[in-house]
């Protein structure tokens, strides 16, 4: 469990052990989405720092590779 709810890319990127340009990619692949998974620190400025919500975007990635998983297995046959 963490203590704040909404984290900076670059402590999100520590905790995931990815890169921001991961994350960035992850947000134009629609695995996070805004105003679920991201927003901007300061709302309407699109120059805003861009927070996390660390539990949920966990939790997305999770159901990406759950997906990604039975995919496979169907592919397989």
């Amino acid at each position: 469990m963490f203590t704040k709810k909404w984290l900076t890319a670059a402590e999100t990127a520590n905790i995931l052990a990815f890169s921001e340009a991961t994350l960035r990619r992850l947000r134009q692949g629609k695995v996070f989405k805004a105003g679920v998974h991201y927003r901007r620190k300061f709302a309407g400025n699109h120059n805003s720092p861009i927070l996390y919500d660390i539990e949920l975007c966990e939790a997305a990635l999770k159901e990406r590779d759950a997906r990604d998983a039975r995919e496979l297995e169907l592919a397989r046959g």
